[in-house]
This record gives C-alpha cells, sequence and structure tokens, in this order.
C-alpha cells in the first residue's frame, strides 16, 4: 500500500472522494423522474460542490504548516487504514459509473457515503480547533 506523509495528501483524498459522491449525486439528479428527487438531488450536488470548495481551501492553507502534521512512521497503519476506505470509495464508484439501474445505483451512493464518513471521522482526529470543525462539517 502507498504510503502517504503528510495530511496534504489525506486532504487530497479527501477531495477525490467528494468527487466520487458528487458524480454519484449528478447521476441521480439526472435519472430521477419527478421533483422532489431531483430537487434532493441537486442540493446534495450543491453541497458536495462546495465541501470539494472548503477541502481545496483548506489542503492549500496547509503549506508549511504541513510539517506540523507529518506522520510519524509508527503511526502509518492506522493513515493506510484511512486510505482502505478511500480506496472502497473509488472502486465502487467506477462500478457507479457502468450502471443505469438507479436502485443499484443508489445502493452503491449509500456504500460511498458510509465508507467517505468513516474516513472523514479519522480524519478529523488529525486536526485541532476550527480545523476540525471543517473536516466535522
Amino acid at each position: 500500500m502507498v504510503d502517504y506523509r503528510s495530511v496534504s495528501d489525506l486532504l487530497e483524498i479527501a477531495i477525490r472522494m467528494e468527487r466520487c459522491v458528487l458524480e454519484f449525486y449528478k447521476k441521480m439528479r439526472d435519472h430521477i423522474v419527478h421533483d422532489y428527487g431531483t430537487e434532493a438531488f441537486a442540493t446534495l450536488f450543491s453541497e458536495e460542490q462546495y465541501h470539494i470548495v472548503i477541502l481545496r481551501q483548506l489542503r492549500d492553507s496547509q503549506g508549511a504548516e504541513d510539517q506540523a502534521y507529518e506522520f510519524r512512521r509508527e503511526q502509518h497503519k492506522p493513515q493506510n487504514g484511512m486510505v482502505a476506505h478511500a480506496m472502497r470509495v473509488f472502486s465502487r464508484a467506477e462500478e457507479l459509473t457502468t450502471t443505469d439501474n438507479a436502485r443499484t445505483a443508489l445502493s452503491i451512493g449509500m456504500e460511498l457515503e458510509i465508507e467517505s464518513t468513516f474516513y472523514f471521522a479519522r480524519l478529523r482526529g488529525m486536526f485541532r480547533g476550527e480545523e476540525q470543525d471543517i473536516i466535522a462539517r
């Protein structure tokens, strides 16, 4: 497994995960036939776009401060456990692109959200104060 060495790396993974979830909401928004569903998925799509903007700002703000979050070599297992959640998201998101069945897409999308939640819960623990609040939101 790749050894990600910084919070910036893990934030980049978080951004990519959010893009996967964004694609899910877009697919559902475009395939739902009733107004309520379309509006609900359009709202979720907009929220994911906002999450990506916030995560990019947080990643870009790390800069030199990234050294303060540098992982100690003995802490790589929890970090790689986080990456395992991300890899499941990426794998399932790829499956999502090949299905036209709304029920299957919805099931995959729920898995994407669950795995993302686990990832973000662990990521949040690496931060303190305002940055931790950003990840929590």
